[in-house]
């Protein structure tokens, strides 16, 4: 069941990484506009897609218990995966879009 507990640490690792990529490069984007509306409104854009990516592996990770079955638990990983990875890739591509304004 080395599975489970390796998987769940991926999860944790993948919700704490995505969500410090995406807050810096956020950060990054928003203090680059000159006025503070502009600023504030990046980052209010970016919020939920940030929180989104994060819940979607914290819930894997939260999902995946060490009783599970090893189809039980790729499920819950591929899932995760396909979710968080689908919302991490567009929110890349957004802010990508604003650095090119």
């Amino acid at each position: 069941m080395t599975n489970a507990s390796t998987t769940k640490k991926k999860m944790l690792t993948l919700a704490t990484a995505t969500g410090a990529i995406l807050i810096a490069l956020t950060l990054y984007v928003a203090f680059g506009f000159d006025s503070v509306s502009n600023t504030g409104l990046v980052g209010y854009m970016m919020a939920v897609p940030i929180v989104m990516t994060v819940l979607s592996f914290a819930f894997g990770y939260k999902d995946i218990n060490d009783d599970l079955s090893d189809e039980e638990v790729a499920y819950f990983a591929h899932r995760s995966y396909i979710f968080g990875g689908l919302i991490f890739v567009l929110s890349i591509i957004i802010i990508l879009a604003m650095m090119l304004r």
